[in-house]
């Protein structure tokens, strides 16, 4: 045991001296200094570098300003608050008196390129298409008591209703014959399987969830509706009760991305929305707190971050038939302001009850449904394949749950959290299958008569494809796609809250955020006028003090993923901070053990970009790409996350380009890292400097330009075009001719007017030229067979390939430039049509 201890003391003093050597060489890490209200003095990236944020009492500050509802209106005519296209110009919305953002992501997803690589379209059909069964063949009608079947077969039903619980739940399979009367329910059921055939008991074609309201639940709701009142009453003389229904539909693993890539006619929906009727919010930077579902939910839920949790803990809250929650959770919060509430989850394990325990203290708990479907229609939450649950989706029954809960329960409040997982699995498809339901149902929730308050939200975005391998893969996981959706009527009596709701969709969002706003929200049905200002605000905080309802107050200009508890890991916008060359460049580095380890980060890099690129796994070796070799570190940049995990990013040259230069973000910890799929991330591998560590590349990214012939190439050989330096195109010509030969296809080929450029020329043909197809061109062998030219020359030129007299000319490294032109020259074009 005393050796052990001993390795672990050598691993973090070698850590924490390692770091030292660092910070020696651009200052010790400090807290932010702050200056007057709060505003810190911090760096600002690539966008505002070194950007020290002024005062807002002498400058002008527009999160400290808020317009009237009218008059935002009277600006802002026809703004619905929601943007078709994924803008991530976020500085366009940036009033131009303003300091810049210091939270602006890198990276907002997958290139529309790699998603369709990713991602494919696979065009699910409907589940009634799929199992061959159009009709509803069994029913429960909870007014009867009644369960009823469209023809004589078996059933099996669900459990009393308060006997709901979270977990795995072992689900009693008693099969019962249905003989073609209604059966009389007993025991409060909702849920029932049937099948048509005798003795099958997997892939039921039958399945039925039906709401059943509780006379207590309504009832406790309208008294304790009536108490608040009473109070909105005595201290702000507001008599009138307005109903609010506030759902939350928590999809798993949406990226804002993958929204706008999967869910096409649910964001058509949502942009031909009356404005009138509903004001709709995109946010662009909801940001991740975590990993996975339960650290970004349970903030959410509690307005804390979730706290660490031991393997006993986990082991045992398991087990609890109990809230473990009770006395922070929000639906307890909301309870005790007139809300009856429901909490759905589609899946059966144990995976939010190590957190909460088993009975989270709701009216409403619909869970044990999908123990069962499990057994008896083989759903699998997890299951790369369209989950059908009798002859609908396996999320239709929830969300058809949660519209009869609404409908039950008209004219009191309610609260819903529906956690639905079509996008829980590897595939990153099958959340194709929720689009059209998801239309059917925001249209059924929105005609209902209680004002609403929607939250269309992901907990975390994809956590699939390549997502540690790529910037773009990281930020889809980082930005969950978040939309908000309030009856205009209601947003209309908070005051600024359309100004608000506008700024914030284009700041930083944390989750705690929406714990805040869902507090406000559930003060809203007794009195609307509350401000940033009223003491009652205070009384919602969270841990943070820094998060605000999205409805009273803005998000700062000068708000960092640290002001409102978002890990550094997990932060889209992370500030690092630079590297003094000495430590990496220089002949006699001050500290060898700097020198050492960016040299390990360096070979890793080259390895790993010729392991891509050079010796790619779905195409032939050193056809398309060259081996690089390291020329030199160009910067270095550190972040520390905590006292066992560093971040590293190095932008790095190679001999083989002039211009490439290769980024990549290393993480270096002494804590156990988890190996993941040679898809989905880049090897760990062990290093040795003060103790063994774990280091892994995070992504590579390539910052220079490289579109164009190179890129295409690439595409067409499934290869990665940012890690890749192309060979000479004669080389790709001897080893591809079919590649090349495909990719010219596409293009008409002409010789251009003495002195005219290809812009010119195609455009005289009512074409555009294309500097892929010009770049196709720029072969000796090409030229002289198309010029008949006694003699080709290579020169550095933009306007070659072309001809002058008898001499073909092409330039060095696919240079050509559509609007170069030159006296004398002939230039040999690439033309497409504009349809093209």
């Amino acid at each position: 045991m005393g050796k052990l201890l001993l390795v672990l003391a050598a691993w973090v003093c070698g850590f924490v001296y390692f770091g030292k050597e660092i910070f020696k060489h651009y200052g010790v890490y400090k807290p932010q200094q702050t200056g007057p209200r709060g505003i810190p003095s911090i760096s600002q990236g690539k966008y505002a570098s070194e950007y020290t944020y002024p005062d807002c009492t002498q400058h002008h500050c527009s999160w400290l300003s808020h317009l009237s509802n009218n008059e935002y209106e009277r600006r802002h005519p026809n703004n619905t608050l929601f943007y078709v296209e994924a803008d991530e110009d976020l500085q366009s919305f940036i009033h131009p008196e303003d300091p810049p953002l210091k939270c602006i992501p890198e990276s907002f997803g997958y290139t529309a390129h790699e998603a369709a690589i990713i991602f494919p379209k696979v065009g699910y059909p409907t589940c009634q298409k799929k199992l061959g069964t159009k009709k509803q063949i069994i029913y429960v009608d909870t007014e009867k008591d009644e369960l009823v079947m469209d023809c004589k077969g078996e059933y099996y039903l669900g459990v009393n209703q308060d006997e709901e619980k979270l977990g795995n739940e072992k689900y009693n399979l008693t099969v019962h014959k249905y003989k073609g009367k209604p059966v009389k329910l007993k025991n409060k059921e909702e849920w029932a399987f049937g099948t048509c055939e005798e003795g099958k008991t997997t892939k039921l074609e039958g399945a039925t969830y039906s709401h059943r309201p509780k006379k207590e639940a309504y009832e406790r709701a309208k008294a304790k509706m009536e108490q608040q009142q009473k109070l909105a009453r005595e201290n702000f003389g507001e008599s009138k009760t307005r109903p609010v229904t506030v759902l939350m539909l928590v999809f798993d693993s949406i990226s804002r991305k993958h929204f706008y890539r999967k869910l096409p006619n649910t964001a058509k929906f949502l942009n031909s929305v009356d404005p009138d009727k509903f004001r709709i919010s995109d946010y662009k930077i909801q940001n991740v707190m975590g990993d996975n579902s339960m650290p970004n939910v349970y903030p959410v839920w509690t307005g804390r971050s979730l706290p660490p949790l031991s393997k006993e803990q986990i082991w045992t809250r398991r087990y609890q038939n109990e809230d473990l929650i009770e006395n922070r959770a929000i639906w307890t919060y909301l309870r005790e302001k007139g809300f009856v509430t429901l909490f759905t989850a589609e899946f059966c394990d144990h995976y939010f009850s190590m957190a909460i325990g088993r009975k989270p203290s709701v009216d409403h708990l619909q869970t044990l449904f999908w123990c069962a479907a499990e057994r008896l229609t083989g759903f699998n939450d997890c299951g790369k394949f369209q989950r059908c649950v009798g002859n609908r989706n396996s999320h239709y029954h929830m969300l058809n749950y949660t519209y009869q809960f609404i409908q039950n329960y008209e004219g009191v409040n309610k609260w819903a959290h529906i956690m639905s997982l079509p996008g829980h699995e590897d595939t990153g498809t099958v959340i194709e299958t929720l689009d059209d339901d998801l239309v059917y149902f925001l249209q059924k929730y929105m005609s209902t008569k209680d004002e609403l308050a929607i939250f269309l939200m992901a907990d975390h975005g994809m956590r699939y494809g390549e997502w540690f391998k790529l910037i773009d893969g990281s930020h889809e996981h980082k930005l969950p796609m978040l939309f908000t959706i309030i009856s205009t009527s209601l947003a209309k009596e908070i005051p600024g809250s359309l100004d608000n709701l506008h700024h914030n969709s284009n700041r930083l969002v944390s989750k705690l955020d929406l714990h805040r706003t869902l507090k406000h929200l559930g003060n809203v049905p007794y009195y609307r006028g509350y401000t940033r200002d009223s003491p009652e605000y205070q009384e919602w905080a969270t841990e943070s003090p820094n998060a605000i309802s999205l409805l009273l107050e803005k998000v700062p200009n000068y708000r960092g993923c640290d002001d409102i508890n978002i890990p550094p890991y997990f932060c889209s916008c992370t500030v690092f901070r630079t590297v003094d060359e000495k430590l990496y460049n220089s002949t006699f580095p001050e500290s060898p053990y700097a020198a050492r380890i960016f040299g390990i980060m360096v070979n890793e890099l080259i390895s790993q970009v010729n392991s891509e690129a050079y010796t790619p796994f779905k195409s032939a070796f050193g056809h398309i790409c060259q081996k690089v070799h390291f020329n030199k570190i160009e910067s270095a940049e550190f972040l520390k996350i905590d006292s066992f995990t560093h971040f590293y990013k190095l932008v790095v040259s190679v001999k083989e380009s002039d211009v490439a230069r290769f980024e990549a973000v290393f993480m270096i910890s002494s804590n156990y890292l988890r190996a993941r799929r040679p898809e989905q991330a880049y090897p760990l591998i062990n290093i040795y400097i003060q103790g063994r560590k774990q280091m892994r590349i995070m992504y590579i990214k390539r910052q220079d330009p490289y579109a164009g012939l190179c890129e295409e190439l690439c595409k067409l050989k499934q290869i990665q075009p940012p890690l890749c330096i192309c060979n000479s195109l004669e080389r790709i010509k001897y080893h591809e001719p079919k590649a090349v030969e495909t990719l010219k296809k596409d293009y008409k080929y002409f010789k251009s007017s003495e002195g005219q450029s290809c812009s010119d020329f195609c455009s005289s043909r009512g074409e555009y030229c294309d500097e892929v197809g010009l770049n196709l061109l720029n072969t000796c062998e090409d030229m002289m067979q198309s010029n008949q030219c006694s003699t080709c020359t290579k020169k550095s030129e933009a306007v070659f390939p072309g001809v002058k007299g008898s001499v073909c000319y092409i330039n060095n490294y696919y240079k050509s430039k559509c609007d170069a032109k030159q006296e004398g020259i002939f230039r040999h074009c690439a033309c497409k049509t504009l349809s093209e």
